[in-house]
């Protein structure tokens, strides 16, 4: 996937099939291989960075929308200031930040410049304190195409922000249940789908505030102790000679 050669991911398939156990972090990833390759591939999820809540409660929530990652074409912030520039006007106390750097940087900074939403979308850059930043805003959008193990998303919900995002990326759907701690978008919608969600939490605060409640409990399996502990089953199942997956009862 990531390598741009042919020749490159012919190995990585070849290694695939000669492995012994195959390792993915999502659900989502299963699908993406052959049924002999499914056979012996194991979900093992990282977990949520320790105390990245610790700051929630400490500062006020603000009328802030965020987006967090780098700034490249997987991340897509485009359609979240596409979908902002849509909806600013009606919204004059709430402000977009997106937090990370990265090659799309230029384009991004365009685009808030020719959409005229200078004063309230702003690209701060990288944070150093990402849990007083979640801990003080108030949804995440995250349009994202794809995810590996989607981290932004994963500690807002641990920090108590709903999210906003499309209902087709891979690596984010075993974590986001919409109308439960998150909105999710039908990609075809595009911005536009994605401004009407955002503007339906903007404006529906008793909304807001029971998806809000919810996410922590729904990102709260995601733990450095699961992490740890399949990877040590996992490794002893590979190296007693065991199946690295229980049947799957009838």
């Amino acid at each position: 996937m990531w390598h741009p050669t042919e020749y490159d991911r012919r190995l990585r398939l070849a290694l695939l099939h000669e492995a012994a156990a195959v390792h993915v972090l999502m659900p989502d990833f299963v699908s993406f291989f052959a049924p002999e390759i499914q056979a012996k591939t194991v979900v093992i999820p990282n977990g949520v960075t320790p105390g990245i809540d610790r700051a929630v409660g400490t500062v006020p929530r603000r009328p802030l929308i965020l987006g967090l990652g780098r700034l490249a074409a997987q991340k897509n912030f485009k359609d979240l200031i596409e979908a902002w520039a849509m909806i600013a006007a009606d919204h004059p106390d709430w402000s977009v930040e997106i937090h990370g750097e990265g090659e799309e940087r230029p384009m991004l900074e365009a685009l808030i410049r020719d959409r005229g939403v200078g004063r309230s979308c702003r690209l701060p850059g990288a944070t150093k304190d990402v849990p007083r930043l979640l801990a003080s805003g108030s949804i995440l959008c995250h349009p994202a195409l794809f995810e590996g193990f989607p981290r932004a998303p994963t500690e807002a919900l641990a920090c108590g922000l709903t999210v906003v995002a499309y209902d087709d990326c891979p690596g984010l759907s075993a974590l986001l249940q919409h109308e439960q701690n998150a909105l999710l978008v039908p990609r075809s919608e595009g911005p536009a789908g994605l401004a009407a969600a955002l503007d339906r939490l903007i404006r529906d605060e008793a909304l807001r505030r029971r998806l809000s409640a919810a996410a922590p409990r729904s990102v709260a399996h995601f733990t450095d102790e699961a992490c740890t502990a399949g990877w040590l089953d996992l490794i002893e199942r590979v190296t007693s000679g065991r199946p690295v997956k229980d049947p799957t009862p009838a």
